[in-house]
């Protein structure tokens, strides 16, 4: 039955997110999600009490979902950079759907700065781990906000990156990763 209560919730998740990211924040309603959803808006205030709620559930569904992306990437890569390198991947990976589930950060913007708490100690969590990731602070810092750089620019479909360029700012991010992973071993043993 839980299951089935998580899948309904899924669905309204995907519905506001559609909506955000087709008509835009200003147009996020109770009413066009449910019309979305395909659902009775009593249907969607029996899981979502407010839009608020819905944003916040939106919110907490984008970060657990790039999060478990992120634990599934490093299960079998035990390297110290593991997580930065996952983290770099997952952020270039068209195929993901977190840019539609990221619909949720601009809801949350649009209507209330306010539910961005959750991203921001996402974010201070994800800094720790990049600085843990076994490469210089900094360096693990630049990779991480160019990966942040490039997701934020296709997030807002700014970005003018072709194809080619994008695969290789990838390869080279995920080059100076393991490079400086190298360095750091190298100065670590002498």
């Amino acid at each position: 039955m839980a299951e089935k209560k998580d899948n309904k919730k899924t669905k309204l998740l995907k519905a506001a997110s559609q909506v955000v990211r087709s008509r835009g924040a200003s147009q996020l309603t109770l009413e066009a999600v449910a019309k979305q959803a395909e659902v009775s808006k009593g249907g969607l205030l029996y899981h979502y009490r407010s839009k608020k709620a819905l944003i916040e559930g939106m919110i907490a569904h984008m970060l657990a979902s790039f999060s478990e992306e992120i634990e599934s990437q490093i299960k079998e890569n035990k390297h110290p950079s593991a997580w930065l390198e996952a983290f770099v991947k997952l952020s270039f990976d068209p195929n993901l759907s977190n840019l539609e589930e990221s619909a949720a950060l601009v809801a949350a913007i649009a209507n209330d700065p306010e539910l961005l708490l959750p991203i921001r100690e996402q974010y201070k969590a994800w800094q720790e781990a990049t600085e843990a990731s076994g490469l210089a602070p900094a360096i693990a810092t630049i990779v991480r906000l160019a990966a942040d750089g490039l997701w934020y620019n296709e997030l807002f479909d700014i970005s003018p990156l072709t194809a080619e360029r994008r695969a290789e700012v990838l390869e080279t991010l995920l080059k100076i990763i393991k490079e400086s992973e190298n360095d750091c071993q190298d100065c670590a043993e002498s």
